[in-house]
């Protein structure tokens, strides 16, 4: 390995074989953070409203009051007129639910990875753009049960 300094940091050797501008130790950090990163290590972005007893991990919520967020069961523009919420994360007490806004939610069934992700005229996940009511992308598939939440623009088409 030649001594020429990074043009990023002084601290961090240039290694002149490889092209490369980090050291052998700062390259075997990354690749073993990589190699050992899963959904559940992702960054998220949650939150906690109160909910009802009927609202589980998974579902697709709406605000209904303050600090309150509920299931929604279709995608008309009466029930979500500004799209989603966010999607339920993790249910702590009966009446309580973690919100996710950014990250990857898990526990689904039947995704093309790499596919955009809806919400279905049922108000569940689904890969096919709905022709009526709300039309939201709520993601992205990135495996076959599990969905990267990315919450974009809801249009409407009723």
């Amino acid at each position: 390995m030649n001594d020429y300094p990074s043009p990023v940091a002084r601290s961090v050797p240039f290694d002149n074989s490889t092209n490369g501008f980090v050291s052998e130790e700062v390259q075997s950090a990354i690749e073993e953070a990589r190699d050992t990163a899963t959904a559940s290590s992702a960054p998220k972005l949650l939150v906690t409203f109160t909910t009802d007893a009927g609202t589980l991990v998974g579902d697709l919520l709406v605000v209904t009051g303050d600090n309150t967020v509920e299931k929604i069961s279709d995608n008309f523009s009466t029930t979500i007129p500004n799209g989603i919420f966010g999607i339920g994360y993790f249910k702590p007490t009966v009446t309580t639910i973690q919100v996710i806004f950014i990250g990857i939610v898990d526990g689904y069934a039947g995704f093309t990875t790499g596919f955009p992700l809806f919400v279905s005229t049922t108000g569940t996940p689904t890969h096919t753009p709905p022709t009526t009511g709300i039309v939201q992308q709520i993601g992205f598939a990135v495996s076959s049960t599990e969905l990267f939440v990315t919450l974009m623009q809801a249009i409407r088409r009723d």
